[in-house]
């Protein structure tokens, strides 16, 4: 079994390796299976059941700011959040094992000026319409 940590991860978006710019929110991808209430009548134990549904909730990220014209922060996460546009995230967990979201949009970019911290961003993703996830 190997284990793999930071140094192991890549995140690109829509095409973009984005890796080295996200510093302060690692991924997190939460797959959560939707239930519904199946307890039948006069049970004393609640029971549920699949709805089929799967909620992979948000993905944030953050870091420092970058304004660099094709490649920044900014340019990436901002120019999808301020265009309403959508594009593959692909997460590399380490290895060859990785998590692929077809089509994911920007639901909140936020740049912020702190007083003695460098400039940053952070950018909350979502999964759009037709959106695909592959395990690989």
């Amino acid at each position: 079994m190997a284990n793999y940590g930071p140094d192991d991860g890549i995140l690109t978006y829509a095409t973009k390796d984005m890796t080295n710019q996200i510093t302060t929110t690692l991924p997190a991808v939460e797959q959560a299976n939707e239930t519904d209430d199946f307890t039948p009548l006069g049970s004393a134990i609640q029971r549920q059941i699949y709805t089929g549904l799967t909620d992979y909730g948000q993905i944030p990220v953050g870091g420092p700011f970058d304004d660099t014209a094709t490649t920044g922060s900014d340019a990436v996460f901002g120019g999808a959040a301020r265009a309403k546009t959508y594009g593959a995230l692909v997460i590399t967990w380490g290895g060859a094992k990785t998590t692929t979201f077809s089509q994911v949009g920007i639901a909140n970019y936020k740049r912020a000026i702190t007083k003695g911290n460098i400039n940053g961003y952070e950018a909350v993703m979502f999964l759009g319409p037709g959106c695909t996830v592959t395990e690989a």
